[in-house]
């Protein structure tokens, strides 16, 4: 009685923005960065842990330009609160919405990010897959709304856009298969593409188990540095299982469609951390190679 008490003080007397002047104080000076909080924060401690934040963005690093280094309309994260104290995690929601991540290397080789890592770059480590069997998750849905991302590399010249980016994920939890959708846009100086996915994934964190089921993509290209100026990819299989502990992956009915080809196949692979060992088999219907030679 005495923690539910509590927790409806804290939502009914507690207003976190009033501290949007100490937050970005504490940001400013941990990173030299400003954080603008122009939207409202919220925090809900009852029935649910609610957590939201509303436009926000974060300047960029020194001699980067005046563009922000991110920027996002809102995001949220939302909790079940009586779980936690059984040691479940229950996410009702979590979602991002309208980021703008503008990301940068400089004519010396510098990175727009590189001040913000606190450290120099860490030696390279094996994959550390953790003991699943101890998580209990459960998520409601995580959505991803209204990406974007830009690239610009002054070393090389290069500059990449990816737009549009959403991602929604319902329903899911450790070894229960649940339904995951992708799509976004992505431009360079020679090329545009557009993405669809959507598959059924299972999440064998116990087990370190990971399974992709009936996946369906389509991709469509064009430009110059696009086989034949444009065209379409579509790519299908019927389930991609990776086993990290024993280290194996298998793909299953693979078919792919490119270039005026349309390929089947299957594929297993061994020893995925250490010196990976392929093997399957790949049939292609019959087709005129002059038809490839002339689109490529």
């Amino acid at each position: 009685m005495l923690v539910v008490v509590a927790m409806i003080g804290v939502s009914l007397l507690f207003d976190p923005n009033d501290y949007k002047e100490e937050i970005a104080a504490a940001v400013a000076e941990s990173t030299g960065r400003q954080l603008t909080l122009a939207g409202d924060l919220e925090l809900n401690v009852f029935p649910r842990l609610r957590i939201a934040i509303g436009e926000a963005e974060l300047s960029n690093a020194l001699g980067f330009g005046a563009a922000p280094f991110a920027r996002i309309e809102g995001a949220g994260l939302a909790i079940g609160l009586f779980p936690l104290l059984a040691s479940r995690i229950e996410i009702e929601e979590a979602r991002l919405e309208g980021l703008t991540l503008n990301l940068a290397r400089n004519a010396e080789g510098i990175d727009n990010w590189q001040d913000l890592g606190g450290g120099g770059p860490a030696e390279p480590a094996a994959p550390d897959i953790g003991d699943g069997a101890a998580l209990d998750l459960s998520v409601g849905s995580i959505v991803i709304d209204n990406a974007n991302i830009n690239w610009s590399d002054a070393s090389t010249g290069s500059d990449w856009q990816l737009a549009d980016f959403n991602m929604d994920a319902d329903g899911f939890g450790p070894d229960s298969a649940f339904p995951l959708s992708i799509g976004f846009s992505l431009s360079g100086d020679e090329v545009d593409v557009t993405l669809a996915a959507s598959m059924d994934a299972t999440l064998g964190l116990a087990e370190n188990l990971y399974r992709l089921e009936d996946l369906q993509v389509e991709l469509n290209g064009e430009g110059l540095a696009w086989p034949g100026g444009q065209g379409e990819i579509g790519l299908s299989f019927a389930a991609l299982e990776a086993d990290l502990g024993a280290e194996t992956l298998a793909l299953e009915d693979l078919v792919l469609e490119v270039l005026g080809l349309n390929i089947s196949g299957t594929l297993a692979g061994s020893q995925l951390f250490g010196d990976p060992a392929l093997a399957g088999a790949v049939a292609f219907e019959a087709f005129d190679p002059q038809d490839l030679l002339q689109i490529l």
